[in-house]
């Protein structure tokens, strides 16, 4: 409780949940619905990718091939065990319609019963949000390991892009509200904005 008093008066955070700029911060998130397809990365794009964070992946030139496993509906977002933003032209189309700030393209194949799912596309996050506020963290380590206990994301250096990620959190994508209330008034399916605040881990 002391630490999101801490934040509150620092941030803003409370009712409205805003950051001393005013701005809100959401974090992009599967649906979890069982209806929607969920896919696994084969062997090689593991290897090659797995432990890369979504800005390192501007600089992939291969592509990413996943398989679908469950679901049956190709929603806008195809999400995966990798957790990378795989996304629909229709997303694309509201970003450019919109001139989202701070991604860039890569290739995936995704396939179902050995054909291809045409019209998705891999997103690299390339906005950048510096590290994770330090007091975030906090709480000290998970009991028994050497893990932070993390509670919020907030950037502290944030370059005004609409999408973005964290130093300390490479697979995390925080989101602007402007871009929350696009995906909404679209009816974008298969994803999900949570509140940047209410990240939390070892909690």
């Amino acid at each position: 409780m002391e630490l999101t008093r801490w934040l509150g008066k620092r941030y803003g955070f409370g009712i409205n949940s805003r950051n001393r700029d005013g701005q809100r911060f959401y974090k992009v998130s599967p649906a979890y619905a069982t209806k929607y397809i969920w896919a696994y990365a084969d062997e090689s794009t593991g290897h090659e990718i797995g432990r890369l964070g979504l800005r390192e992946l501007e600089g992939f030139k291969g592509t990413a091939r996943f398989v679908a496993r469950e679901g049956k509906v190709a929603a806008d977002f195809i999400w995966n065990d990798l957790l990378l933003l795989i996304v629909s032209e229709r997303v694309l189309r509201l970003f450019r319609d919109h001139k989202i700030k701070g991604y860039s393209l890569y290739r995936v194949a995704v396939t179902r019963d050995s054909e291809i799912i045409s019209g998705y596309h891999g997103i690299a996050i390339t906005g950048r949000g510096g590290p994770n506020d330090p007091k975030a963290s906090a709480g000290g380590l998970m009991p028994g390991t050497k893990i932070k206990k993390v509670k919020g994301l907030f950037p502290t250096k944030w370059d005004g892009c609409d999408l973005f990620t964290l130093d300390d959190f490479p697979r995390a994508a925080p989101a602007t509200e402007r871009v929350k209330e696009i995906f909404e008034k679209n009816k974008v399916t298969n994803c999900k904005f949570r509140p940047a605040e209410e990240f939390q881990i070892g909690y």
